[in-house]
């Protein structure tokens, strides 16, 4: 996993993100969002899918904050359970 401090455990790569997400089956941004969505309700209403000649959904940024928390308790849980 990323890197570590007792005091600020935080992983921040997106290969920790996508191991994290890898037993679902998502690999990229989209697949993370969708599994996201069936995991916490208030997120479960999906952006529009992205066009390729249209930039990102504003509310992306809320799915990419949430896989970012998830690693990053599920981390915290790992090496709580481990000390």
């Amino acid at each position: 996993m990323g890197t570590y401090d007792k005091r600020y455990p935080v992983t921040d790569t997106r290969e920790d993100i996508r191991a994290y997400f890898a037993d679902t089956g998502a690999i990229t941004r989209p697949e993370i969002a969708r599994v996201i969505a069936g995991r916490i309700h208030a997120l479960s209403k999906l952006p529009p899918e992205r066009k390729l000649w249209k930039s990102q959904h504003r509310r992306m940024y809320l799915y990419d904050a949430a896989a970012l928390a998830l690693t990053y308790f599920s981390c915290d849980a790992h090496f709580r359970s481990a000390s």
